[in-house]
């Protein structure tokens, strides 16, 4: 559910190419266990007493294991790789800004110009938000923990709304907004009452509970209006049973590595 990957998907001119992308995408996170969780198990197991915070395990295993020709290329592809993903966000914060909210609530009548002119500023001011914002993540206990908080925050409403509006054409707008903004306050109460460090657990526990809110809001108000949806004539919408074959064997490896790793 990244809006920077699911904005270049909407680029493809086939439901199978898109598909594929996106089963490609989540292939490749299923090494995230082995090419993160692992080298930190390792980094403990060798140099316990030595590493000061969990975020500086990785570097430490890297200047103490690799050779020394070997930790330029690995330096050189972790930056590439994250200002790589930082510089797609920033493109997809700006695009949400301008397109979502300028040109839609601010100023409807707006040209294309001024469309590009506001996501230019934006990418700017996120900049300097985020430059501000830096030095307070160490008191989150550590960039991982604060990421898997943010996923907190946000993930659990995305996924149920994903899976309420394909399950159910009841599902309201209304409904869908208020699993948004229950969200952060679901979470902040599960963190705050459990004390656990676990968030994968936590946020399955919040996902169970915004799917429930959800649910019962959808049966006090069901929608009774009607999704329209363009018609898209220059995209084909044909199935491919590989690709259905491939989303079964990655539900599946996820939901076993989800098992192993809990």
């Amino acid at each position: 559910f990244n809006q920077y990957m699911m904005q270049k998907l909407f680029t493809t001119t086939s439901l199978s190419t898109a598909q594929k992308g996106f089963l490609l995408a989540a292939s490749l996170k299923l090494i995230i266990p082995f090419i993160i969780v692992l080298p930190a198990i390792i980094a403990y197991i060798l140099y316990a007493y030595e590493i000061k915070d969990a975020d500086s395990a990785y570097p430490m295993l890297a200047l103490e294991v690799l050779p020394v020709g070997f930790k330029g290329i690995f330096y050189c592809m972790l930056f590439a790789a994250v200002f790589g993903s930082f510089i797609s966000i920033l493109n997809s914060a700006s695009t949400v800004f301008s397109i979502d909210i300028y040109k839609r609530f601010l100023k409807t009548e707006a040209t294309d110009q001024n469309v590009v002119k506001i996501g230019r500023i934006s990418i700017i001011v996120i900049l300097i938000v985020a430059c501000i914002w830096a030095p307070h993540i160490q008191h989150f206990g550590g960039v991982f923990v604060y990421v898997k908080k943010y996923f907190g925050l946000i993930y659990p409403s995305v996924i149920v709304i994903f899976v309420a509006g394909w399950i159910s054409k009841k599902v309201s707008p209304f409904a869908a907004l208020a699993t948004v903004i229950a969200n952060p306050i679901v979470f902040l109460v599960y963190v705050d009452f459990s004390h656990t460090h676990v968030y994968l657990t936590t946020i399955a526990y919040v996902t169970l509970t915004l799917g429930v809110f959800i649910t019962i809001l959808t049966l006090l108000n069901p929608w009774k209006g009607l999704f329209f949806i363009p018609d898209r004539v220059n995209i084909q919408f044909e199935r491919n049973l590989a690709i259905f074959v491939w989303a079964i064997f990655l539900f599946s490896t996820s939901l076993a590595l989800l098992v192993v790793f809990i």
